[in-house]
């Protein structure tokens, strides 16, 4: 059966609540492990297994300055590229730490707009 005939297959079959949101997940997975855009999990943890730690410790001085020189020719290289084909790139633009976490200045309130209950406007009697 076709890619596309078994995701309609489980489009339908989902719409028909013939499965579940979860099984139509675990489907879709499967779907897409098999048209090649995704890696099957035994594929993922041979992949991590080969070059997990490489890159983040090593040995002496010497080699980490062999290894920087060899990721920088080679963002050379994918820069060039990207700009053969016409694809811009831009570098991530660096935040600090207070935007990662969110906080916020305060506003132009006053003090008494920060406190609680505000009573009753106006005289009602």
């Amino acid at each position: 059966m076709a890619l596309q005939q078994r995701w309609d297959q489980v489009e339908q079959d989902l719409a028909d609540e013939l499965i579940t949101p979860q099984g139509y997940e675990k489907l879709l997975r499967t779907l897409f492990e098999d048209a090649g855009y995704l890696k099957t999990p035994e594929e993922s943890e041979s992949t991590q297994q080969e070059g997990g730690a490489q890159g983040l410790v090593f040995e002496n001085l010497e080699s980490c300055n062999k290894a920087h020189k060899e990721l920088s020719k080679e963002i050379k290289r994918l820069k060039s590229v990207l700009t053969e084909h016409g694809i811009p790139y831009t570098r991530p633009v660096e935040t600090s730490s207070s935007e990662h976490l969110g906080s916020k200045t305060p506003t132009g309130r006053t003090a008494e707009q920060l406190r609680g209950n505000p009573g009753l406007l106006g005289n009602t009697l």
